[in-house]
Formats: structure tokens, sequence, C-alpha cells
């Protein structure tokens, strides 16, 4: 592997928006932990919009987000990454969070789509209460809320609602990454999606503009509840929308594939972030004052 390595603590930088969900991707891989938050916090504070950041080697196409999670959103921001910088469109990606290599290509119409294979035995939902599902998928773990009145809540009540179900539950300190998902059904093949997506290791809590791995959750629990695949459309908080599907291949096996736009907004190096002391917008505080980052209010 090609790890990190810097001249005068410079990094370069790419931000693109999968979707929403604005990501940077930083070039190289650190070995430390530690420098991957201080550089997460360093990006996250040049770039208020930014709501996740992942670390790439170029040559193995090797993806590891700042938390060391599954992130669907990044592994798509990487693919367009890879493309403009290799002129391929198709690649096989590893990522972080997830065993197996994932599948993705590029389409000339700025849409990525990535495919990743899923064990049904590492697959796990169970309904929580009328209206809570758990979905544990490698690399992240997912609450999906479908009650309405929970979904019409404004940003700081739905926010500490998640907090409360994210305590709950014990999934701030367990997972690497947790998510709750506020769901709003349109009809059979449309839903409406809010998501806050907690990272443990970078301590970062978002009200998300796009969640890929939050969409795919759902793709599942719907495939689960009906009993059949399913080929849904994801309507995210940025106004785009996330195409997910779930394929069944065989008895031990399935297969989601997510698609959706993704446009690059800037690219260049940044340079002393080792002098940086501060935290990042998305920081949960100690008395738990929330700070909202988006462009989508």
């Amino acid at each position: 592997m090609a790890f990190y390595s810097c001249v005068m603590n410079q990094i370069k930088v790419t931000i693109l928006r999968p979707s929403g969900n604005d990501t940077a991707l930083v070039e190289g891989i650190p070995e430390r932990s530690q420098d991957k938050k201080k550089i997460n916090d360093f990006v996250m504070f040049k770039y208020p919009n930014v709501e996740q950041v992942g670390f790439y080697d170029l040559e193995n196409k090797r993806l590891e987000m700042a938390g060391r999670e599954f992130c669907a959103n990044a592994a798509r921001a990487f693919a367009w990454v890879l493309s403009t910088k290799l002129g391929m469109k198709d690649f096989v990606l590893n990522v972080s969070g997830i065993k197996e290599p994932i599948l993705a290509k590029v389409s000339s119409s700025n849409k990525v789509y990535i495919q990743f294979p899923v064990k049904r035995k590492t697959t796990f939902i169970k309904q929580l209460s009328k209206d809570l599902y758990e979905i544990r998928l490698e690399g992240i773990q997912i609450l999906i809320n479908t009650n309405e009145k929970s979904f019409k809540q404004d940003k700081k009540q739905i926010t500490q609602d998640a907090l409360r179900l994210l305590d709950k539950y014990g999934l701030r300190t367990q997972y690497k990454a947790s998510g709750i998902m506020y769901i709003k059904q349109a009809n059979a093949k449309n839903f409406v999606l809010k998501p806050i997506v907690w990272v443990r290791d970078i301590e970062t809590l978002f009200y998300e503009t796009a969640c890929g791995s939050g969409s795919v959750a759902l793709g599942f629990l719907q495939s689960f509840l009906l009993k059949k695949e399913v080929a849904i459309k994801v309507k995210q908080p940025s106004g785009r929308s996330i195409d997910i599907k779930i394929i069944h291949k065989n008895s031990d096996s399935m297969c989601a594939q997510i698609s959706g736009e993704v446009k690059i907004l800037d690219s260049k190096t940044l340079g002393n972030y080792s002098y940086y002391r501060g935290k990042p917008q998305s920081i949960l505080s100690k008395p738990r004052v929330i700070k909202f980052v988006s462009k989508f209010e």
C-alpha cells in the first residue's frame, strides 16, 4: 500500500458531492489514526460544507474513511476521482468497513454506480418496536424509524431524538459508525430520507444532506419485509435521489447496487494542517450543543 506522505504538511484534497453528502477525499493514507483525525478536522474546518473525509491509495484503488467505517457515497465519489485521474470507467475497489471488493462504474452522465456482495448470515435485521428497525451491515449499524410523526420533526428535534436512540441502544460506543434514518414512504418504490450519522472514532455527528449507506439499509429492510428483490428511489435532503437495488443471488448471498449523481466541487493542495488545533463544526460538544453544517437549509 502507498501510505501517506507529506511535503511541509501539505495535503491534496478533492471535494465532491455524491447526491449531496459533500465528501473530501485526500490523496494518500496516513499510517496513524491520530493523523487521520487531525487532517479530518482540518479539512472540515477549511470546508464547512464537508460531512466526511476519506483517504485513498490511487495505485491500489483503496479508500479508507477517517473513522474506518464503510461509506457508500464516499465509495462512489472515489470511483469518480479514479475515473478522472486514470481515464477509466470500470473499477474494482477496496474500501474500509467491507472485506470484499466492490465494483464501480462511472457513466458519461455523471452517474456513479457501485455494487457489493452481502452474505445473508452477516446481515442482521430486527424489528425493535412498531416503527423502529435495526439493520446491521458490514461497516455500519443503522436504525430505521418509519414513524410519520418522528419524520415531521424539525432538524433540532430529530437530532435530539437520534441521540436518544443512539444512547438507548449503545450505538455511539459499540460500532465504528451508526445512523438513524427517518423515513417517509411516498409509494411502493419512492421514499424520502432524513439521515443522522455518528462516527465514533472521529466524534462527528451530522444531519447529512445524503446517505448512501442509510439508503441501502432501507433497501435491505424493504427486501426483508416484502421477501423479494426490490428497486427503490430514495430522495435525499439535498433534493437529489439515490437509486437502490437489492438482488437475491442465492440462498447464501445477496448484492446491493447503489447509483446516483456525483459532482466535483473543488480540488487543491492545502498546507500546514499540523498547526490546526480546533475541531470541525460537526463535532458534538460535551454539553450536547449541536452545530449543523448544511447548504440545503
